[in-house]
């Protein structure tokens, strides 16, 4: 459950900003087209089909996405083994469903459309411009962000010329190595057809109430830099008890901090456990002390994990927890 949290806020967090108007390894001409392709990924519907692979295994989906009203809904289905499907919207996942508990989560990143200025992205990103090619049979322009420090990946995107929409994205690590691909092998601009855009009877509604929360105890007392918060809530999963939640961006990236407070008198074990799946890493723990109620700390996001550790070990509060908010 915390994953498809998690994906519903990261969702959420995506806003269209403007691109700064200097950058170091652009022209002024590749600069006027990124600020034109901000705002047409933004408004562009289109319907296509893409792979994605992590550590050497391969899925295909099909993906089909409606803007609209200065908004969007975009349906995501696996198209081989084990079922995936997902219909979210600018305020997050509507829907969705998994025929495997270990499966990853999968959505469609909004950049362009979330990129902070590009003052703000070389303070910790070296930014190239990289040769042209052809993805999905379009042209594409490539953009490269080598990382500037251990604690993200570098990324290398092709923008299809005609809309700037990521007709591919690869996400790589200090030595290089591919950690995580998104590949179109068709892409059609133009509107989906309406039944590409309606979920199936096994996808799950989802009921989360969110609202605004500004409390900042929950804060996490280290960041990487570059990172700052761009939405702090509590909300509800089908009416049980709250959940607090600190979302934060660099401009390319996003991670998200919960907080699950106990309030049950049953004692639960101490939790203490790490995962990775490919290049998301989350860390869930317990054991802050003087917090009452005793809360479950999670931090989630496609970070290395040493990042997502000192993330999650930065967060407990020093006064009295939720009690104190």
């Amino acid at each position: 459950m915390k994953w498809l949290w998690a994906i519903s806020i990261l969702c959420m967090t995506n806003s269209p900003v403007l691109l700064a108007d200097q950058a170091k390894d652009l022209t002024s001409e590749q600069l006027a087209w990124l600020a034109h392709a901000q705002q047409a990924a933004v408004h562009t519907s289109y319907s296509g089909h893409l792979v994605y692979e992590r550590k050497g295994v391969f899925a295909t989906y099909a993906t089909h996405h409606l803007a609209q009203n200065h908004g969007f809904t975009q349906r995501i289905v696996r198209l081989d083994n084990a079922q995936y499907e997902l219909l979210r919207n600018q305020e997050g996942v509507l829907c969705s469903f998994s025929e495997t508990s270990t499966q990853t989560p999968f959505y469609l990143s909004d950049w362009p459309s979330s990129l902070a200025s590009l003052q703000h992205i070389e303070q910790n990103y070296q930014l190239s411009w990289g040769e042209e090619s052809q993805i999905a049979g379009r042209p594409t322009y490539s953009l490269n962000f080598a990382a500037k420090d251990s604690y993200r990946y570098s990324m290398q995107l092709k923008l299809d010329q005609q809309t700037g929409v990521p007709l591919q994205t690869l996400l790589l690590n200090n030595r290089q190595q591919l950690l995580e691909r998104t590949q179109y092998v068709s892409f059609t601009p133009g509107q989906p057809v309406p039944s590409a855009l309606q979920a199936s009877a096994n996808c799950s509604r989802q009921t989360v109430q969110q609202n605004s929360h500004s409390d900042s105890v929950w804060d996490p007392k280290w960041v990487p830099t570059g990172f700052v918060k761009v939405q702090s809530s509590v909300f509800q999963v089908a009416g049980k008890t709250n959940t607090y939640n600190r979302s934060y961006s660099d401009g390319l990236v996003h991670f998200s901090v919960f907080i699950e407070p106990n309030h049950s008198r049953v004692r639960l074990p101490e939790v203490k456990k790490s995962r990775t799946l490919g290049p998301t890493a989350l860390v869930s723990l317990s054991g802050c002390k003087h917090v009452k109620p005793p809360v479950v700390i999670t931090v989630i996001g496609e970070l290395p994990m040493l990042a997502i550790e000192r993330i999650a070990h930065s967060v407990c509060p020093k006064g009295k927890g939720l009690n104190s908010d």
